[in-house]
């Protein structure tokens, strides 16, 4: 009947939005997973900015044409399927990194209490926040989405910078060599890591040509 149709229905889309998800996760993952591991601070970046771009479109999703409102939970969920590998994948690469005593098991473990600490604090705040927010308003929702998003990517985005990593990777090395190239020969040393961090850049790649003469 009408009931066992709209079940059917519901079913079909919680399939077809999950099933873009998955197989988004397992392309990106193929095609990019190489990357993730000497570049993990520029993934750690792009891995939250997929995360809010995959928010957004859900928060618009209910305000859309509900003609619309599949394609847009899918693409949501194919951003999110690009969170999900890049932060993963970047988060074991650096909790190596903070694992100094080869105690990755102990960092992992206050790294996932950290964060279902702040994710508690998050819940709390959002209920708050709510409270004050007029029922199916469009502009309050954008505007203290926005304001929040903005602060959750500058966060992240200081933090990043802040890493310092003693390994050479593609950007890094480059980097050194660019510094070689720009002192001629002279007793100009290498950046140390806590100074190569303000040089490498965390958004786009590092596309500076070396040009050694």
């Amino acid at each position: 009947g009408e009931a066992e149709a709209t079940a059917l229905g519901g079913l079909a889309q919680w399939v077809l939005r999950d099933g873009v998800g998955m197989v988004g996760r397992i392309a990106f993952a193929s095609s990019i997973s190489s990357d993730l591991d000497h570049d993990a601070k520029r993934w750690r970046l792009a891995a939250d900015v997929t995360n809010d771009i995959g928010l957004a479109l859900e928060v618009v999703s209910s305000h859309l044409p509900p003609h619309l409102f599949l394609a847009i939970v899918c693409l949501a969920n194919l951003f999110k399927a690009v969170t999900c590998v890049a932060g993963g994948a970047t988060r074991a690469s650096l909790t190596q990194h903070f694992a100094v005593r080869q105690n990755t098991a102990d960092v992992a473990a206050k790294d996932g209490s950290q964060e279902t600490a702040v994710n508690l604090a998050g819940m709390f705040l959002g209920m708050a926040v709510a409270a004050f927010v007029p029922e199916a308003s469009l502009a309050w929702t954008v505007a203290l989405f926005a304001l929040f998003t903005t602060l959750h990517l500058l966060s992240n985005y200081f933090g990043v910078k802040a890493l310092i990593l003693d390994r050479l990777n593609e950007t890094r090395l480059l980097i050194c060599l660019e510094h070689m190239a720009a002192s001629r020969g002279g007793a100009d040393v290498p950046p140390t890591p806590a100074e190569m961090r303000h040089l490498e850049p965390v958004v786009f790649p590092h596309a500076k040509p070396v040009r050694i003469e």
